[in-house]
């Protein structure tokens, strides 16, 4: 099963669900042994931002994951081998990959693609109202956080200035609206695929992680897996700002 997603569309959430349901394997690949068990990378995790851990092609396809969150650019980039210094950073972004690129590489590497490698796999595609995810997008630009860790640094962060420019926001509505096109120009109508709803899954997390039980066949307690990413000390805080 992979998320299909971009940024700022509550995957980390969406994945802190499902690694809490404790029905998935975690990812077992060599690199994960060697890096520091950070916040962002965990060694216990089944989803994970994992197309983070290659460099190209050739070493996805030796060591896929079986279970991920798949971000629309890092899956580009892993998948059409560009090179790390090349590819998307934190923050304003001056230099984009050539639109003809991304339309072709996501073509190519498509879901029938990918059914060479997971003949049964499923896909959750996460969906977010673009407005509120182009108003996300632009505070992560602005302030160059993407996730949240402590309280420390999410008072920081809510007290941090941000200046508006309309420009700026209608380039992230543009941004959100492509990524959406991509993942559609992946996908074909013979794929098994669960949309998921953001905001359902903030105001009715049982009802979503039900249809998600479901729709993975799996066995889990969801009021547990609940409480493990909202009621207990958090690993992720949510950044929603109050002029959002």
């Amino acid at each position: 099963c992979w998320i299909l997603c971009s940024p700022r569309t509550g995957s980390s959430l969406l994945c802190e669900f499902l690694n809490n349901f404790k029905s998935f394997p975690a990812f077992d690949h060599p690199a994960i042994k060697s890096l520091p068990n950070t916040n962002l990378l965990r060694s216990d995790n089944a989803f994970n931002e994992w197309c983070r851990l290659f460099s190209k092609l050739e070493e996805f396809t030796c060591h896929p994951p079986s279970y991920s969150k798949m971000i629309f650019h890092q899956y580009i980039e892993v998948v059409g081998s560009v090179k790390k210094e090349k590819r998307y950073n934190v923050g304003w972004y001056e230099n984009y990959h050539d639109k003809d690129f991304i339309d072709s590489t996501i073509r190519k590497y498509n879901s029938e693609w990918v059914k060479t490698i997971f003949p049964d796999i499923r896909y959750l595609k996460l969906k977010r109202n673009p407005i509120a995810h182009a108003v996300s997008l632009y505070f992560a630009r602005h302030t160059k956080k993407y996730h949240i860790y402590d309280k420390e640094n999410l008072t920081n962060y809510l007290n941090t200035k941000i200046d508006f420019d309309i420009s700026k926001l209608l380039e992230c509505h543009s941004d959100v609206m492509a990524s959406n096109s991509c993942w559609n120009s992946f996908l074909s109508e013979k794929d098994n695929v669960l949309d998921v709803n953001y905001e359902n899954l903030i105001s009715n997390p049982y009802e979503e992680l039900s249809k998600i039980k479901n729709f993975l066949q799996v066995d889990c307690d969801i009021n547990n897996a609940i409480d493990l990413t909202i009621n207990s000390n958090k690993r992720i805080y949510k950044m929603t700002r109050p002029e959002a």
